[in-house]
């Protein structure tokens, strides 16, 4: 639907605040599947590829590569995560996602933020517990 409204890269410039939850759901869940796949493969690259150069500056490849290590749920998430919420907040919305895992028991809390980046809406933060 907001492919057709925007385009498939001009949400980038939409204002979230006159979005609805379900419209941001539309924008963020292609996001964190995007990240999951790359985060289960250990593709740097695509699991990046909406981050934000301050956020890229944080989570590093090398930093990655060393909590998929120490933390198996970076490599076994379901590629189904169900969002629950948005929460919108001065500098974007954080959208939280119901996470399964592969591997792991139980529910996981994800946490996506898009904050507006120099005119476009890109991945501020990302987390997964």
């Amino acid at each position: 639907m907001l492919a057709a409204l925007y385009g498939e890269y001009n949400w980038r410039t939409v204002n979230m605040d006159s979005l609805s939850d379900q419209e941001i759901f539309e924008i963020a869940s292609p996001i964190w599947e995007n990240m999951s796949v790359n985060s289960n493969a250990g593709n740097y690259a695509g699991f990046s590829k909406d981050f934000s150069d301050d956020l890229k500056g944080l989570i590093t490849e090398e930093r990655l590569m060393t909590q998929s290590k120490e933390f198996p749920l970076l490599t076994s998430l379901v590629l189904e995560a169900t969002p629950l919420g948005c929460i919108r907040r001065v500098d974007g919305v954080c959208v939280l996602f119901r996470q399964l895992s592969s591997e792991l028991p139980g529910e996981f809390l994800g946490k996506l933020k898009l904050i507006n980046d120099n005119g476009t809406y890109k991945v501020g933060d990302a987390q997964v517990y």
